[in-house]
């Protein structure tokens, strides 16, 4: 149980470990999940806290892991999924559709699939993994390449697309 010279201390960082975790995140609303996270879990563990010196340091480190930790498990799930993206396109549907049930500007993934195949290596596999849910930061690192050029790619892909789809 958490004592009140801890939970005083604890109220105290709240501001500079919200600004932490909005640094980490860039997105309001995950920097206070990662807020609260880490706060339960400060105060679940305040026994293990060393001192008063190292305690604003043990309670910013707690929120790296937490951050460290959640991020490592959506980065191996969407890598997951960019595994097996041929699988995703090419899903086959097993009911009838029919012609007044597709809404306006649908595609089938048929030819999405013929679609993307046409486009060369460079351009296909940004966009690819921008369809699995890669950031376009994870995708230019993943490639090696700028992020300028990660989204000039995504958007003459997408562009293409449009075009080759709609006629």
């Amino acid at each position: 149980m958490a004592s009140r010279e801890t939970l005083s201390k604890l109220v105290d960082l709240q501001g500079n470990l919200l600004n932490y975790a909005f640094m980490l995140t860039s997105n309001r609303e995950k920097a206070q999940q990662l807020l609260d996270n880490t706060t339960e879990l400060v105060l679940k563990q305040s026994d293990y806290a060393a001192d008063d010196a190292n305690f604003k340091s043990w309670a910013f480190s707690i929120m790296r892991s937490v951050f460290t930790d959640r991020y490592a498990r959506q980065t191996a799930a969407r890598r997951a999924a960019a595994k097996g993206l041929r699988s995703l396109y090419s899903l086959n549907l097993t009911q009838e559709v029919s012609v007044t049930d597709v809404p306006e500007g649908s595609f089938k993934s048929a030819d999405v699939t013929r679609a993307l195949e046409s486009f060369s290596e460079g351009y296909r596999r940004p966009i690819e993994l921008f369809f699995a849910g890669y950031s376009v930061t994870e995708i230019a690192q993943e490639l090696n390449l700028a992020e300028g050029v990660v989204k000039s790619r995504i958007a003459y892909c997408r562009n293409r697309l449009n075009i080759q789809l709609s006629a």
